[in-house]
């Protein structure tokens, strides 16, 4: 980005567009830190920024820009296919909201910043800032395009079968479990024997 004859404007933030969230999954986010070195420049600057030109000391990151994790760092970025340091490999979530980026004649204000990255969510893939198309995806990520009325796709990461590997669940979080088989006669016990073997009791 040029930083010849530098002005302050887009003081004011711009309302944050979150037609892509349509349903956060409980508290589903967590707190990383973002390069903004990873945003300035390439093909999809513009896709990322809600206002930004040569004469902007101030922009703001759209919320729901897929982010990847840098390599060899705890750093996040924009999920890039043309990326060769680890932003290539797979989404890990997705911006909460968006982020105030600040300019210097001498480039950015603050290269690193922390954030929000969604990792559970129903979205509408469609309404996101870039096209993530086939990436490989982290958590627990469903999209659904409500204009359409298709079915619910589950976009996280999948095993060599096809089927989503649900957690072990345990006395304090939900998990997947066994069907269960039919009890050997109808009391208590043989219920709970059933159950057990499900892996439903310990």
């Amino acid at each position: 980005m040029a930083n010849a004859m530098v002005r302050t404007v887009n003081l004011t933030a711009p309302q944050d567009k979150q037609k892509w969230l349509l349903n956060r999954i409980t508290d589903g986010v967590k707190k990383v830190t973002l390069d903004l070195s990873t945003f300035v420049g390439g093909a999809n600057e513009s896709k990322y920024f809600a206002s930004i030109d040569d004469e902007n000391t101030v922009a703001y990151l759209y919320s729901g820009i897929p982010l990847a994790r840098i390599n060899n760092s705890n750093n996040f970025g924009p999920y890039d296919q043309a990326a060769h340091d680890g932003r290539q490999n797979k989404v890990a979530g997705f911006l909460e909201s968006q982020v105030k980026v600040e300019f210097t004649r001498k480039g950015l204000k603050e290269r690193y910043v922390d954030s929000g990255l969604r990792y559970m969510a129903v979205i509408d893939k469609g309404e996101l800032p870039v096209a993530i198309t086939s990436a490989k995806v982290d958590g627990l990520i469903l999209s659904y395009d409500a204009g359409s009325g298709s079915d619910v796709e589950l976009l996280s990461t999948v095993t060599a079968s096809g089927s989503y590997t649900l957690p072990a669940a345990s006395t304090n979080a939900l998990g997947g479990v066994k069907k269960v088989s039919a009890p050997s006669e109808d009391t208590v016990a043989a219920l709970k024997a059933s159950l057990k073997s499900a892996g439903i009791f310990a």
